[in-house]
């Protein structure tokens, strides 16, 4: 049984089983098939590998939310050992928290950034548990994150002309604008529906920082990736002032890829950190 699977729809299942016992003392305890995880070889099988790790969890998050399910098992415990990926979810489920988003379990490097946002208010998901930790950014919705954080209030009567007031960023970008703390593509377009490259996320920062006087505006000599003379002359101070800081960092190949497009997760674990240095 998976979710969506046509012959047997776990979802369909749960919440028919849910229906049976409503107003009963029974509760349930779900079964779930651990087991098909470690065994399938199938690349194309729901249950393979990571894919089947994370259709385990989005059970489980079924499960929370189902009012007569009181728990759930785990067909075959060695399962757990035969895959470590697998053994992270079904550890992270056992946390006795409610699991927000069923994707993110096996991103180590992001998840507690991600949920430490989301409580915040900073960050919201894209469905019903789902958070797409690699989906790309606008620049747009970065700034919005970025508003949220400041929780800057003020009055505009000017926006850039590109930047219309039916949009959910609207009156963030506007807010931003006016105190001076972010600057557009020119002095009359944002380009908000544009995904945000890496050095330009760096950059938006960066200025913002400064012009709070949270850091100083100085030279740092200390960018040592193989590809920093790929960053834009514009975003090297931002670059390396936010590296000095420990704030942003690289990839474990030494590259930085100020070009490429900002993730939702990356976006998250860099964020959750600036949040954290103007409010500790």
């Amino acid at each position: 049984w998976n979710i969506g699977y046509a012959g047997a729809d776990f979802e369909v299942l749960l919440n028919w089983w849910n229906d049976v016992v409503d107003g009963t003392k029974v509760k349930l305890i779900l079964g779930q098939a651990a087991y098909k995880v470690s065994e399938s070889s199938d690349l194309a099988s729901i249950w393979y590998g990571k894919s089947g790790a994370e259709e385990i969890n989005r059970q489980v998050i079924l499960c929370q939310k189902a009012k007569n399910v009181s728990g759930y098992s785990m067909f075959r415990y060695s399962s757990l050992l035969d895959n470590p990926i697998l053994k992270s979810v079904v550890t992270e489920c056992n946390t006795g928290k409610e699991q927000v988003f069923f994707d993110i379990a096996t991103i180590d490097w992001a998840k507690d950034d991600i949920i430490y946002l989301y409580e915040k208010g900073i960050v919201n998901g894209m469905a019903d548990g789902i958070f797409a930790p690699y989906d790309k950014v606008t620049r747009g919705q970065f700034t919005v994150m970025v508003s949220r954080i400041l929780n800057k209030k003020t009055t505009f009567s000017k926006n850039f002309e590109d930047v219309s007031p039916d949009k959910y960023y609207y009156e963030h970008i506007g807010i931003l604008k006016e105190l001076g703390l972010i600057n557009g593509r020119s002095e009359t377009m944002f380009d908000p529906d544009s995904n945000i490259s890496r050095q330009d996320m760096a950059t938006l920062v960066y200025r913002i920082l400064i012009k709070e006087k949270i850091i100083e505006e100085k030279t740092y000599d200390n960018l040592s990736f193989t590809d920093k003379d790929e960053i834009k002359n514009y975003a090297k101070a931002a670059v390396s002032a936010l590296i000095d800081k420990e704030l942003l960092k690289g990839y474990e190949d030494n590259t930085f890829r100020p070009s490429d497009n900002a993730t939702r997760a990356e976006c998250c674990v860099f964020l959750s950190r600036i949040y954290k240095l103007l409010y500790k």
